[in-house]
């Protein structure tokens, strides 16, 4: 039984159970895969973060 504030009558709620005994995904490791058509199908080219183009050449700031 999950005891709820009085603030909560009337309202729906959403309540999200997890179980603290079952390990989680380790650092550094992702549930999350690509889907077998693309998956190494692209490449990195460069920095990821970093503009590929030159500020100047920006049309959209004109």
């Amino acid at each position: 039984m999950i005891e709820l504030p009085e603030s909560f009558i009337n309202h729906r709620v959403e309540i999200i159970a997890l179980t603290l005994d079952e390990e989680g995904p380790k650092t550094g490791q992702s549930l999350r895969r690509p889907h077998p058509d693309i998956a190494g199908k692209s490449k990195t080219l460069g920095d990821i973060v970093a503009p590929v183009v030159e500020e100047g050449d920006w049309q959209c700031l004109d």
